[in-house]
């Protein structure tokens, strides 16, 4: 496979927003990682793609933590595992691992996070009701989203649209659709999700009329809010929709976007279609030049960290559950959001995610598996990982 080389931006190019923070931002139990040690069968020609990603990286803690996620950049000290307590399946009766709520936050002056710790749930305010993005686990809906909407005041019937990420309507509906049939049958809400989703669906569990299945570029409007929507399949016949969502901080008009695909799956025919997908999602950031990217993964990307400091930054304030501007915050960390990175930044974040979906590819390819820590195809002589034929 002939790798497309990105203009990747400087690695120098550092963050500056006043916190002392670890190499990676997320206490390991937040990211799922655990002690070595550790025995990497990864290849000179792997771990030089590996470098790539390091060096984009920088020493930015919050891209330091997509990095090593998505790379699976292990070392002698940490692998990557899966929550504790987690069965390895989203279905079952009942799975040993359940969602939790993440403390609910007013991120921007548009937008309220009111999901989980380990999966996504937005509000955007529109002014004429709201855009919920992703809609948690079915259970997620009552344990989840409706009490941290309570939480900040906010109303669940005038959510108008739900926007799916990934994954299909019914038969539990993932991590990501689980709240569609409530809010559809309880308020009539709209669903945005990827045609080859809507086709994997329980269609008999909601009104067809009331599902939006968007082409590339194709924007959806609600209030003062227009958002874009980007068809980003993640595996062959598989779906995803990525989007760049308006926000406002004090006021001041700012563009997020969010990749619709966080995980990375093999073989390598699925791998192919991830990179193919990235290259067309940089047409759109190119043009377009976010100024924020966050995962639908709070873990993936630091979010829980950067809600934290919001909160306590208000707290400094007397101003607790919400994000209304800086007026009077002496400390250095409260006087920006600590989401808005810049078109710099957003972009780097996404060769990020590029860069480590090509590491997995190389991997693969060599007989690696996606952790690097065994064989595919059994050993040569030598004792190194046979490719895949």
């Amino acid at each position: 496979m002939k790798r497309k080389v990105l203009n990747f931006l400087a690695v120098s190019l550092c963050l500056s927003w006043g916190i002392s923070m670890p190499a990676v931002a997320q206490d390991p139990a937040k990211i799922w990682l655990r002690q070595g040690p550790n025995k990497l069968m990864d290849t000179p020609v792997v771990m030089e793609q590996m470098d790539i990603a390091r060096d984009l990286a920088g020493d930015d803690p919050y891209f330091l933590t997509t990095q090593r996620l998505q790379c699976n950049d292990i070392d002698d000290t940490y692998t990557i595992v899966g929550p504790p307590g987690f069965n390895g399946s989203f279905t079952g009766a009942p799975p040993a691992w359940k969602e939790v709520p993440a403390v609910p936050t007013q991120v921007f002056d548009n937008v309220y996070y009111v999901g989980g710790m380990e999966v996504g749930g937005w509000l955007i305010d529109t002014g004429d009701g709201y855009i919920m993005l992703d809609s948690s686990y079915d259970y997620g809906v009552e344990e989840i989203l409706l009490p941290n909407m309570e939480k900040l005041g906010l109303d669940p019937a005038q959510v108008k649209y739900i926007m799916i990420t990934h994954g299909s309507i019914g038969r539990g509906g993932g991590d990501h659709a689980g709240g569609v049939k409530y809010f559809n049958e309880t308020y009539g809400t709209k669903i945005v999700l990827s045609g080859p989703e809507w086709a994997k669906s329980d269609q008999t569990s909601i009104d067809h009329d009331d599902v939006i299945v968007p082409t590339d570029g194709q924007t959806l409007t609600l209030g003062d809010t227009t958002v874009t929507m980007v068809n980003t399949p993640r595996s062959v016949g598989g779906g995803g929709l990525s989007y760049f969502i308006p926000v406002k901080i004090k006021g001041k008009q700012h563009l997020w976007a969010t990749y619709g695909n966080t995980g990375i799956n093999s073989p390598l025919a699925n791998i192919e279609v991830y990179l193919a997908s990235m290259e067309k999602w940089f047409t759109y950031l190119d043009n377009l030049e976010p100024d924020i990217a966050i995962s639908s993964h709070p873990f993936v990307d630091g979010s829980l960290d950067r809600m934290a400091l919001i909160r306590e930054c208000n707290d400094r304030s007397g101003n607790k559950n919400k994000w209304k501007g800086h007026g009077g915050w002496q400390n250095q960390e409260c006087q920006r959001n600590p989401f808005l990175i810049g078109k710099e930044g957003a972009r780097r974040y996404f060769e990020i995610m590029d860069q480590c979906a090509y590491v997995r590819y190389m991997r693969e390819a060599a007989g690696i598996s996606n952790t690097g820590l065994a064989c595919l195809n059994g050993l040569d002589a030598d004792g190194n990982c046979l490719p895949l034929p």
